[in-house]
């Protein structure tokens, strides 16, 4: 892998870097950019205009220079002192000043904004929503290589599941992800976040996690929307590389290592072809009583391998490799950007447990009875492939952007358990479990952006069709039963284990999202204000079915008195038609989890900004939204399902208001009411197994969306150096909310989504920046929430005829999914020449109801993980382009682990436990 990129890399040495002075002017009021601004090299009189975007740049020779820059109606601003090193870009930005209709000349000497962050802060100051950024320069100084590492450091923002960010400790389903404004399908299309570390920092040009609603916005969000803003066109030719590989002694090289037969083309994300199913969907095998020899053919046909080999597993690695450049063409201007990025990694646990528990019938028994339990080795390899094109047109009042991105994703998982059941059926069994799954996801985004009428009107308009695919190939699940634990003897025996079986998963998704605003930008009382118009129509259309297949049995099965299940589809054990015995398979698929659903929002949004006073700035809109959604399906009869849902003419009004205390003050306002949607997999009527846990999740075609009314306060002072603190508060209300939940008592490994009646939430957040020194900096962020979800009379009677002696029942309990703190905090240090940098980091969120119980199965709770990381940075060279890295993960050895939580309890009851270990990592980087 390295040698492969490095032979890509080296003829990009022979570009050379312009010298020069780039940036870009901004109206400070309404951080709008200020297209046609002058800027002038008063040294020597040479100067440009900026280009609609605010974007200029000029070449300049090594030397020391004073730059002035005007715009009509605004005050000057003149920076002096300004030192163009030779190889370099010097980074300037400027923020001017209406001064409405006096035009007299008004010349304010500024330094040079070197510091990014805190024209970051500058946005989050004139914002019009509640808001918190971080720039690409900001994730160079936290040394973070990936959006969800970067986006720890964001107030109220904590990362889940491996790279999913949620805001506020709120679940996926109230927070949203769009890229370059546009929401688009992540990895897993039942989310509405996407991974997040997906994404490399290197194709970033910035992140905005928005808190408050504005009519521009999707409505479907509570807690935040993450808006991920590619690189735009570059100011000059940008080349960079990095390589990294990290080593976990819980994880690499290890020798018990379970592994399966790879495919070629594993290590960029996808399978060749190995793991497809080997006959066509809804294929019907010939019976074993038929006697023909087509059936021992077809069971000839299956992949044999149905349990892991022990490997050793090997070291994780990345590569990434990005290249950005400009070219004059005319009076235009073309940007290219591009980016591709692998990453293979291994995770190995010698112990995955998976337990249920229940209450036991007698209310003055505190503690719990286990219902059935699993454990042994997992091992998973991933590996993921990223890429990202972008060209850009741009002309002195338009500009076009288009991108393409590809993801591509590849996990293979193994897994060995002993599975004991305790109630009902007793038995004692061995497990294999082997899966795969494959995520694609293909975007592309066309956008313009047109400046009419010297500014006054901007048409803004985006298209984007998105294809995503999820597929589970082949996992195969098989069982063999064990007489007693101490025993040697194997039987293959379905009647308490369950039958081996295979199954086949594909989703196919086609989703379109199109947009167009028009702002027009008028005076109000002598001040700016803006009108903005817009239409949004966005649809997606799936594809979903199940394929599933079961091994039966005629006769006696030989050699699998070892354990080893692969001698199951041995040749001397394949079903013989003429000595009609042997294994066979046979398809036991469900028309239940075949469907087509789809779903169309139609949306049309007004909203208004305007400065009613001289410290007053008012926000308001209206989004008209109707939503439609189809599914055809069938039930698990067999019967015909076409259900057609329309909720017409829904509108969502949003208020933002924002009081200048004084130049460095806001006292911010805000009221929107919201929406959250089912996902297609919760609105279906699909029964889907997790063989990781072990678990079913079964879609619900009753499920209702949940309307939200949300409401904010927040103060926040900044001040130089980049220091801040803000203090909010909010609340919101949900009717209807959803819910996972166990489905029933009988079926503790069964999940379901279903809605329940009200909740309130309420919330505070802490966000302070200090610089205590010249070369240490630290940030906190911390929030507590409190959520009061009332409980329906099913629900509330349930849980009082299952109360422990001296339990008390509350009528309100926890939300699912919603956690009662964040805590983020983080050491800065950099040295003065910028050589060095290190950073420590924690993050921790509070215990969280994961599963709803039932009956008497208890809650189950996600339990704080306490996350401490550290990385130290050296750059080189006279230009500092090269850096090496060092990075240590979970340094505190912490364990991921849900319980089970009932009242009275005396020990630990854990529905899963993983010990995740300590991740060390060096990296090396180059930039040209």
């Amino acid at each position: 892998m390295n040698i492969r990129l490095l032979l890509l890399i080296s003829p990009l040495y022979l570009f050379s870097q312009i010298t020069g002075i780039k940036g870009k002017v901004i109206d400070k009021d309404f951080q709008e950019p200020l297209p046609f601004a002058n800027v002038v090299i008063i040294n020597t009189g040479d100067g440009t205009t900026t280009d609609f975007d605010g974007v200029f740049s000029i070449e300049l020779s090594p030397g020391t220079y004073e730059i002035e820059v005007s715009f009509v109606g605004f005050q000057k601003q003149k920076i002096t002192d300004i030192e163009v090193e030779a190889g370099s870009l010097q980074e300037l930005n400027f923020y001017l000043k209406s001064i409405a209709d006096e035009f007299d000349e008004v010349v304010i000497t500024a330094d040079v904004l070197r510091n990014t962050e805190q024209s970051v802060l500058a946005v989050q100051k004139k914002s019009a929503n509640l808001l918190d950024g971080l720039s690409s320069q900001n994730f160079k100084k936290i040394g973070a290589s990936d959006l969800s590492s970067a986006l720890k450091s964001v107030p109220g923002v904590s990362v889940q599941d491996g790279g999913f960010v949620y805001v506020r400790g709120l679940g996926d389903r109230y927070t949203k992800t769009l890229i370059n404004g546009i929401e688009i399908p992540g990895l897993d299309p039942d989310r509405n976040t996407i991974q997040l570390d997906i994404f490399p920092t290197s194709s970033i040009d910035q992140v905005i996690v928005l808190k408050s609603a504005t009519a521009d916005l999707p409505a479907d969000f509570t807690g935040g929307i993450i808006d991920v803003v590619t690189k735009d066109i570059p100011s000059n030719k940008s080349i960079g590389f990095s390589v990294s590989t990290s080593f976990n002694p819980n994880m690499n090289l290890s020798n018990n290592y379970l592994s399966q037969k790879r495919s070629s083309s594993d290590w960029i994300g996808l399978d060749d072809g190995l793991r497809n199913l080997p006959f066509p969907v809804g294929t019907q095998l010939p019976y074993a009583i038929e006697r023909d020899p087509a059936l021992t053919d077809a069971t000839n046909s299956f992949n044999k391998q149905l349990r892991g080999d022990e490997i050793q597993s090997g070291l994780n690695y990345s590569g990434n490799l990005s290249f950005g450049n400009s070219y004059d063409f005319g009076s235009k201007k073309i940007g290219v950007i591009t980016n591709f990025s692998l990453n293979k990694s291994f995770s190995h646990y010698d112990d995955s447990p998976t337990f249920f528990f229940q209450r036991e019938k007698e209310t003055s028994v505190n503690n719990l009875t286990v219902n059935r339990q699993r454990n042994g080795p997992l091992s998973s390899e991933n590996n993921l492939a990223t890429g990202l094109l972008g060209l850009s047109l741009k002309g002195k009042k338009s500009k076009y952007k288009f991108n393409v991105l590809r993801l591509q994703n590849a996990n293979a998982s193994s897994g060995s358990f002993l599975e004991q059941r305790f109630i009902g059926a007793v038995s004692i069994f061995d497990q294999s479990v082997l899966f795969f799954n494959e995520k694609t996801v293909t975007n592309s985004t066309l956008s313009g952006k047109h400046f009419l009428i010297n500014g006054r009107i901007e048409i803004d308009w985006d298209y984007s069709r998105n294809r995503n695919t999820f597929k589970d190939k082949d996992i195969r699940i098989t069982a063999l039963t064990k007489f007693r634990l101490d025993a040697e003897d194997y039987e293959f025996d379905v009647t308490e284990s369950g039958a081996p079986q295979r199954i086949w998963r594909d989703l196919n998704e086609i989703g379109q999202v199109a947009k167009a605003d028009i702002k027009f930008n008028y005076k109000f009382n002598e001040k700016p204000a803006n009108l903005k118009l817009g239409v949004y129509r966005s649809s997606k259309n799936r594809d979903y079915y199940i394929e599933s297949y079961m091994l039966g049995n005629r006769g006696r099965v030989l050699d699998v008195e070892t354990g080893d299940v692969n001698n199951i589809l041995s040749p001397a054990n394949i079903y013989d038609s003429d000595a009609y015995r042997g294994t066979y398979y046979f398809n036991n698929s469900s028309a239940s989890n075949t469907y087509e659903s789809s779903q169309i929002i139609n949306a049309t949004y007004l909203s208004n900004e305007l400065q009613l006073l001289t410290d007053l700035r008012v926000i308001l809109g209206l989004r008209f939204e109707n939503f439609s959604q189809k599914y055809k399906g069938s039930d698990f009869e067999g019967n015909k399902i076409d259900k057609r849902t329309i909720l017409k003419n829904n509108i969502f009004p949003s208020a933002n208001l924002v009081y200048a205390l004084n130049d460095n003050s806001n006292l911010r306002t805000s009221y929107a009411k919201t929406i959250a949607r089912p996902s297609f997999k919760e609105s279906s009527n699909a029964e889907i197994y997790d063989p990781t846990n072990d678990t079913f999740f079964i879609g619900n075609l009753d499920v209702q969306p949940s309307f939200i009314n949300n409401f904010d306060i927040r103060y926040e002072n900044f001040s130089g150096s980049g220091d801040m603190i803000a203090i909010s508060t909010f609340y919101k209300n949900a009717e209807d909310p959803i819910e996972i939940v166990t489905y029933a008592p009988y079926a503790p490994d069964n999940f379901i989504a279903r809605n329940v009646e009200t909740v309130d939430i309420f919330g505070a957040e802490l966000e302070i920046r200090k610089r205590i020194s010249q070369n240490f900096k630290v940030r906190f962020n911390g929030s507590l929430i409190n959520s009061r979800m009332r409980m329906g009379d099913v629900e509330f009677e349930s849980r009082k005829n299952n109360a422990r002696d001296g339990e008390t029942i509350d009528r309100y309990r926890d939300l699912q999914g919603q956690s009662p703190y964040l805590i983020n905090t983080a050491v800065e240090y950099q040295t003065a020449d910028n050589n060095l940098f290190g950073s420590l980091f924690y993050n921790v969120q509070g215990k969280t109801l994961q599963v709803v119980g039932v009956s008497n199965v208890p809650d189950i709770y996600t339990m704080p993980f306490n996350s401490l990381n550290m990385r130290v940075e050296k750059k080189f060279g006279v230009d500092r382009k090269t850096a090496l890295s060092l990075k240590i993960n979970n340094i505190l050895n912490d364990t991921r682990r849900s319980e089970f939580v009932s009242h009275g309890i005396q020990s630990d009851y854990f529905f899963s436990r993983l010990e995740e270990g300590i991740t060390f990592s060096l990296g090396f980087s180059r930039r040209f």
